[in-house]
């Protein structure tokens, strides 16, 4: 479910959404098999299929992502510190982080359990916009003086980790199959890749090819590129460093 709405005093919009994965509830991102195959490190997806996914985010006719540096408190969770030294590692340095150790304006917040599914039932890993357990988060956006539609995010975000129903590390763990793939999950949504695809399901972190084409593109082309101004490079997994 997408909601809409335009402040035209302040120029910001939000985005109304449900992002819940994995974990003890019925949520469709949960994946039923407690089996691993190890993913190729080249995508089958094409150009198309990437780009598609690129602007399945907030805004289907342009990019809309954060600008670098995103200001991210991990408050000392390890896995956390891991999946930011893993995404500004893999995808060569189109995204990367200021950590800090305050509730920032505009960024990110980890937080130890909380999770909820989109029945707001206990879960593994999901967005919202508070410190306790929601559903539902919205993105907000704000117009840049370079581009025709709103395109930055910004506003703050927490992602929560765990439940009393999913140890989100252990899951991880299986599934992932390493401790900071919901984590690395987790962050993908707060980055702008909004809808779950093959690859991209609830419980899988930056080893998975389709994910990582997604997210290395919404970060490669700059704020705001309109549809047809968007490039799309189809690049494998541990290319630009492990």
């Amino acid at each position: 479910m997408k909601i809409k709405t335009l402040n035209k005093a302040s120029l910001l919009l939000t985005c109304s959404i449900i992002v819940a994965c994995g974990g003890g509830g019925s949520d469709e991102g949960t994946k039923s098999s407690s089996s691993y195959t190890a993913p190729l490190k080249t995508t089958s997806w094409t150009e198309q299929q990437i780009k598609t996914q690129v602007l399945a985010g907030y805004d289907s006719r342009a990019i809309v992502r954060w600008e670098p540096p995103v200001e991210v408190n991990t408050n000392d969770i390890p896995r956390v510190e891991a999946a930011l030294d893993r995404y500004e590692k893999l995808l060569g340095g189109v995204v990367f982080f200021d950590r800090v150790s305050y509730t920032p304006e505009n960024g990110i917040v980890f937080v130890e359990g909380g999770a909820r599914n989109g029945d707001n039932s206990p879960g593994c890993g999901n967005v919202n916009n508070s410190a306790e357990p929601s559903p539902t988060f919205q993105h907000i956006t704000t117009q840049t003086p370079d581009t025709i539609l709103p395109a930055k995010y910004s506003g703050l975000y927490y992602i929560h980790l765990g439940s009393t129903e999913c140890d989100d590390e252990k899951t991880s763990v299986d599934h992932g199959p390493y401790a900071s793939a919901i984590a690395e999950h987790e962050l993908g949504h707060a980055l702008g890749v909004h809808a779950h695809f093959d690859g991209f399901e609830g419980e899988e972190g930056l080893i998975q090819p389709e994910f990582f084409n997604v997210i290395y593109n919404l970060y490669a082309n700059p704020i705001g590129a309109l549809e047809n101004e968007v490039s799309i490079s189809i690049v494998e997994v541990g290319q630009f460093g492990e």
